[in-house]
């Protein structure tokens, strides 16, 4: 369970909802697979994994949520943002920003499908093909999870600052 999808950094500049967020995203389950298996009713389940809705799981609950995600990204959250915050740059999501942001990531998820495809032209995927792709899957992940951030900030009606 010990992959480190996101920096230390990443993690500090993310607040529960987001972190939540992440975790799930990168737990390769659909937010019906981990309702059902934390056997949490459905009205209550989407409400938790929700970035914007001010309903958490109950702390007991983590251990085995963070089971379900297979993903270490809540506890490392909890350690670092129990630590003296980092001081990170804000940025405003301006039509520009969100215009650049979604244009970087959309671009990038090309290039990682068409090297997926490529990989599996001669319909065969090798060790070191796959180890790549994930790898190109986790950067595209975290890239998506930055931009979810600013989506997310800004939705919240979060401060604003200059890029």
């Amino acid at each position: 369970m010990n992959r480190n999808f996101l920096t230390d950094a990443e993690l500090a500049a993310m607040d529960l909802p987001l972190a939540m967020r992440a975790a799930a995203c990168f737990s390769g389950l659909t937010d019906r697979e981990i309702i059902s298996r934390m056997g949490w009713e459905p009205r209550n389940g989407y409400r938790l994994l929700a970035p914007n809705d001010d309903y958490w799981p109950s702390v007991p609950s983590l251990p085995r949520l963070c089971r379900v995600l297979g993903n270490d990204v809540l506890p490392r959250w909890l350690a670092i943002k129990s630590r003296v915050d980092m001081a990170l740059p804000c940025r405003e999501l301006t039509p520009e920003a969100l215009l650049g942001e979604l244009g970087d990531l959309f671009g990038r998820t090309g290039e990682v499908a068409r090297r997926g495809q490529r990989s599996l032209e001669d319909g065969l995927i090798t060790v070191d093909e796959v180890r790549s792709l994930r790898r190109s899957v986790e950067d595209l992940l975290r890239e998506g999870v930055g931009t979810l951030g600013l989506l997310v900030q800004r939705e919240g009606g979060g401060h604003a600052c200059r890029i």
